[in-house]
């Protein structure tokens, strides 16, 4: 699947947008992520609970 197709998949309008959420969330840009290029992160879904 391309990364265009994933953007808009996932409700991206363009698959710049999607690639700055995706650096943002883990550090990498989508085409690092496979190559351990990263920082995962875990985020909680809510606050206050």
């Amino acid at each position: 699947m391309q990364l265009r197709e994933i953007a808009f998949a996932t409700g991206f309008r363009s698959a710049s947008h999607f690639t700055a959420a995706f650096k943002n969330q883990f550090g990498c840009t989508p085409q690092q992520f496979p190559k351990g290029q990263h920082r995962l992160m875990i985020r909680p879904l809510c606050s206050g609970v």
